[in-house]
């Protein structure tokens, strides 16, 4: 039987977004409580930090820009502050914020935050390491249109940087591109080569992100001066030739990007409905055709469902942060958040990202984003935009998140979330997810129903009787005497073990390996709640039935398995298409004749 191409290939697309649908977000949140600071309440922190308001006075601020040597008078500027609508501030060592410049010629929304159209104007910018020129990028009108351009900044005032001048609006190799809402350029960082590099929108257009005559969907190189960098991949030396800008194609809004100790950099991709970390490669074209699936190929990570990269920065392996170092930190805006994922350059992602900031709810009345990040000696600064769900904007003070303990009441967490909280996957398997090492827990119930049954558990209980070295020994021992009495179910003997394993993990053998995790009542309460909804099959993994949840962490760890799915069922789908249409339309028809008969 011929096999029927035209089936294959929209059938394949079709199995190969299945998945997307499906996606859930799996980023650890052990360590999370509730942030220590009273004034930001909102928010969740890991522990070890906290979060606080470092600057106020601002409106829409996007980007900040931190001076590397700021002088230490108390009127000196630490660092800039560039905002959607054009306003350029700084924030001085006494805490003051003041307005620097303004860049006038941007592009004004016909309807404001949190209106999609407007989410367009200035946006990045960015300092040479000397603290001598400050760069800023924006959208500006056009002609009908819009058009992306970079404007060169230097210091008039009295003091660094408490004023402004504009020195070159380079706009170029943008003329013959369109930005598109929200698909404009992003952030920019100045390297110790001082070279410019800036991500770029695809503008809306997909395909322009893969033609090298266009700026759009674009990774750009740039010397100080707006000139070429000769190593660029397709350099030809004019200004006005956009090929010779581009370092990386095929993105289609990278907005945060960031530069490794090593050198390399990274592209925190932001997707329709899923998002990707890419480490740019010099010429490469990455995969992008308006479609959820071109999102996971080439990358060394797919977040499976968009968390909105809005900028990103490399935590340095010897900075303070300790707990950050080696990590890509991604501030994220579709829920407010900053995630962070642990890399190596050689090796890629190296373990699982997690959450150093999550919101602990969304107020009904207002909505904010994160919107840019800047690393400084002692933390990390963040600039976040905040407004009212139904129009209008609010103060949004520049947040600071340092290291610190917290000491503000500790969070209550599920069963399911203390699995989480408590690394209890690096031991043991979990909804098909896990680790080896000890025994599965989601065979907990058919396992300990064959181990209370067994001689040899009724011979260490006896064992145990003469331990005499444990401590609260009688009573450990009538917790024993309880697993062993034949009149009791397995259901019951389960609500004891559970408890007294989590409390005293050795109470049934003194050379076990299980850590006491210096659990509470309450969380020992909770757990045991969990894994004894385990025992009965009816729990549900972050919302899903055990089935779906392993399923969906598969698809998360390997995308890639839904290209191979896709390539397998469209091919059965093209050989054997026609039959299994005929089946299904059978099987319609006598459905809708019994309910007919019924009726």
């Amino acid at each position: 039987m011929p096999i029927s191409y035209k089936r294959i290939l929209p059938v394949g697309i079709l199995i190969l977004l299945l998945p997307q649908f499906t996606y859930a977000q799996f980023y650890s949140n052990k360590g999370i409580q509730k942030n220590a600071n009273e004034k930001n309440a909102e928010w969740q922190v890991r522990e070890g930090f906290t979060l606080v308001e470092d600057a106020g006075n601002f409106t829409t601020p996007v980007s900040i820009a931190l001076l590397k040597n700021p002088g230490p008078s108390p009127d000196d500027v630490i660092y800039i502050v560039s905002e959607l609508r054009g306003h350029i501030r700084a924030k001085l060592r006494n805490g003051n914020v003041i307005q620097i410049g303004e860049d006038e010629d941007i592009s004004k929304p016909r309807k404001e935050l949190p209106d999609f159209q407007g989410e367009m104007g200035q946006t990045g910018a960015c300092l040479t390491p000397d603290d001598k020129t400050l760069y800023t990028t924006a959208v500006y009108q056009q002609g009908w249109g819009r058009s992306n351009k970079i404007t060169r900044w230097k210091s008039i005032g009295a003091k660094p940087w408490t004023k402004i001048e504009k020195l070159e609006v380079f706009d170029a190799p943008f003329r013959g591109d369109t930005a598109g809402l929200a698909h404009q350029i992003g952030h920019c960082f100045v390297d110790s080569n001082y070279h410019i590099w800036v991500g770029t929108g695809d503008g809306q257009s997909w395909t322009s992100s893969h033609k090298k005559d266009s700026t759009n969907g674009k990774l750009l190189r740039f010397k100080s001066d707006f000139t070429q960098v000769e190593s660029n991949p397709f350099y030809t030396g004019k200004k006005t030739d956009a090929q010779g800008y581009i370092y990386s194609l095929g993105l289609r809004n990278p907005f945060a990007i960031a530069k490794s100790e090593g050198g390399e950099v990274y592209i925190a991709d932001n997707g329709p409905e899923i998002d990707r970390l890419v480490k740019a490669s010099r010429g490469m074209d990455f995969p992008w055709d308006n479609t959820n699936p071109s999102m996971t190929y080439n990358n060394m990570m797919t977040f499976p469902k968009s968390i909105g990269p809005a900028d990103m920065i490399y935590v340095p392996k010897n900075h303070k942060l300790t707990a950050l170092r080696g990590h890509l930190v991604i501030a994220a805006s579709h829920i407010t958040s900053l995630l962070a994922v642990p890399i190596d350059d050689r090796k890629g992602v190296i373990g699982e990202p997690w959450w150093v900031v999550l919101p602990t709810k969304y107020e009904e009345e207002r909505r904010q984003d994160f919107t840019g990040l800047a690393l400084g000696e002692d933390g990390i600064y963040i600039s976040h935009i905040r407004m009212r769900k139904d129009g209008g904007l609010l103060p949004a003070p520049v947040l600071k998140l340092i290291p610190g303990k917290i000491s503000a009441e500790k969070m209550k967490y599920t069963g399911e979330q203390l699995v989480e909280v408590k690394g209890c996957r690096s031991c043991h398997t979990l909804g098909g997810v896990g680790s080896n090492v000890a025994p599965n827990l989601d065979q907990i119930r058919s396992r300990l129903d064959e181990t209370f049954k067994s001689a040899d558990f009724l011979k260490q209980i006896k064992e145990m009787e003469s331990y005499s070295e444990e401590p609260e020994h009688e009573k450990w021992n009538g917790v024993r005497a309880k697993l062993a009495d034949p009149n009791l179910s397995t259901k019951e003997k389960l609500s004891i073990y559970i408890p007294s394993k989590l409390q005293n993990p050795r109470f049934l053998n003194p050379i076990s390996g299980m850590p006491n995790m210096g659990l509470s009542q309450e969380e020992i309460e909770s757990l045991k709640e969990f894994l004894m909804d385990i025992s009965e099959d009816s729990v549900r993994y972050q919302g899903l039935e055990k089935w779906e949840y392993n399923i969906v962490k598969q698809f998360e760890q390997n995308p890639r398995i839904s290209l191979v799915l896709s390539l397998l069922i469209g091919i059965l789908f093209g050989i054997y298409g026609k039959g299994i249409g005929s089946a299904f339309r059978k099987g319609f028809l006598w459905i809708q004749s019994r309910i007919r008969k019924g009726s």
